[in-house]
């Protein structure tokens, strides 16, 4: 069978350009199983819902799968009808955070999608597509993971047991020549390590349960981690076959075994191979110490986001997040003390339980801690969090015709009570100025090791287009 995966090419403000490792590690298991497979970005190719009919029409797949965030939701409808309408016979599918958030709401939304996964796919996807080539078992019923309708004149939404593949080793890695990261050189960052988006990941699982976040919904609570000699597989390819200089970490725990990534590092200092790294999806400070980000820094790693979130306790608490603020003023300044690294800070302004103090207390905690950057985050109640349940048992009707394009992070999905989305807009925006408008931040920046080594015009604009991005774009 000829197989496409998609990611959409949603034009979400703040999306990053790069490899989907995601699709990369499924299409792995699709040619494991022998069939034929092909990985179409849409966001790099800058393909729209109706300029897929070009790729279906050349390609001629027999099962097209989408991955969707929950913006990317009204993007996928048009693209799954334009699949639809040159081939009704082709069959969909969807997997990704949103699906694994609320399998339901997404085949009822998606009317022309026949199947969804919810959370890994690595096992569910190649028995699914055994059933259908040769139109035998497993029963869709066997089918870990997969979510699938039921029933004619009442039509019922059957969502099956999660499977989470434990031994990583097992899955292989992602089909690096089908997301050749060759082809993501021109898309470079501004943060980080200051080169192309090139994910990898070492580990899976998250065992914390914070309210608004869907980690555990995709890889689950386990922490599983891959083989070190598997590791260093796939970074020799990369360095070596593809050119690779810059890696970001994709993993959202990577630091919670000291000893594992400790051993990580050693095998990369000793396979003489040189990564510029970067974590850009926060690290839980409580997990570092000196010896650990010693190892971290002399290994490659020039930056550090950090997963604050709140400057205010009460909130920390209402979030799950098991932290004190003493432990992250600690935290941030350890990493200040100890290394070079550029600290990145990650915050959620608007969360339910917030009031105007809070938010304050947290703009005011980001100007306190020695941090070379920030990203207020606006709050999304994300489908199958916790404070998602919350708000649409309160709320119910403000879900009802809710615009999931607003779901990314970098505009009011749920403004705070008693506050417009054009206020709380000004609030966040003069959270950004009052940031980023110092004269130690900007001096702090410029004095960057990558910096010095940049023209001061190139410099120039750079910050221009941040500020432009931040305060007329969002």
């Amino acid at each position: 069978m000829r197989v496409l995966l998609v990611k959409p090419g949603s034009q979400w403000l703040a999306r990053i350009v790069g490899p989907d490792i995601g699709l990369g590690y499924l299409a792995t298991q699709i040619r494991n199983t022998g069939h034929t497979v092909k990985i179409l970005d849409c966001l790099k190719e800058k393909i729209d819902p109706k300029g897929i009919k070009k790729e279906i029409q050349e390609y001629q797949p027999e099962v097209v799968g989408f991955k969707s965030y929950t913006m990317d939701l009204p993007w996928v409808k048009e693209a799954s009808l334009a699949v639809k309408a040159i081939n009704p016979r082709i069959v969909t599918l969807v997997g990704g955070p949103h699906p694994s958030g609320d399998p339901g709401h997404t085949l009822r939304y998606l009317k022309e999608i026949d199947f969804a996964f919810r959370g890994e796919a690595e096992v569910g996807l190649p028995m699914l597509l055994h059933s259908i080539s040769h139109n035998s078992s497993p029963k869709l019923e066997e089918v870990p993971s997969l979510c699938y309708r039921v029933g004619e004149e009442i039509e019922e939404i059957k969502v099956n047991k999660q499977s989470f593949v434990q031994d990583l080793d097992t899955i292989g890695m992602p089909a690096w020549d089908l997301i050749d990261p060759r082809g993501y050189r021109n898309f470079t960052r501004a943060w980080g390590n200051g080169g192309a988006y090139i994910p990898i990941s070492f580990t899976r699982g998250c065992p914390f349960n914070c309210t608004f976040c869907a980690t555990r919904l995709i890889n689950g609570n386990g922490f599983r981690k891959r083989g070190i000699g598997h590791i260093l597989a796939e970074l020799n390819l990369l360095y070596h076959e593809y050119g690779v200089r810059n890696l970001s970490i994709a993993d959202d725990n990577l630091t919670l075994d000291k000893n594992y990534l400790m051993e990580v590092c050693r095998a990369i200092n000793e396979a003489n191979i040189s990564f510029r790294w970067d974590f850009p999806n926060g690290v839980r400070v409580t997990t570092l110490d000196e010896e650990l980000l010693h190892r971290l820094e002399t290994t490659g790693w020039g930056s550090i986001c950090v997963a604050i979130e709140s400057g205010s306790q009460r909130i920390l608490d209402h979030m799950g997040k098991k932290i004190t603020l003493k432990e992250i003023r600690d935290g941030v300044h350890l990493i200040k003390k100890t290394t070079k690294m550029e600290i990145l800070g990650f915050f959620i302004l608007g969360y339910p339980e917030e009031t105007l103090e809070d938010i304050r207390a947290t703009i005011k905690f980001a100007l306190d801690l020695p941090l070379d950057m920030v990203t207020f985050f606006y709050f999304s109640p994300h489908p199958g969090t916790e404070i998602h349940r919350q708000l649409v048992e309160k709320y119910p009707e403000k879900f009802d015709n809710i615009d999931w394009t607003t779901f990314q992070y970098v505009r009011p999905t749920f403004p705070p009570p008693n506050m417009s989305g054009e206020q709380f807009e000004r609030l966040v925006r003069g959270a950004y100025l009052r940031f980023y408008l110092r004269p130690r931040v900007i001096l702090r920046i410029l004095r960057r090791r990558r910096y010095q080594q940049t023209k001061l015009a190139t410099i120039i604009i750079r910050f221009i287009k941040r500020m432009w991005y931040l305060f007329f774009e969002r």
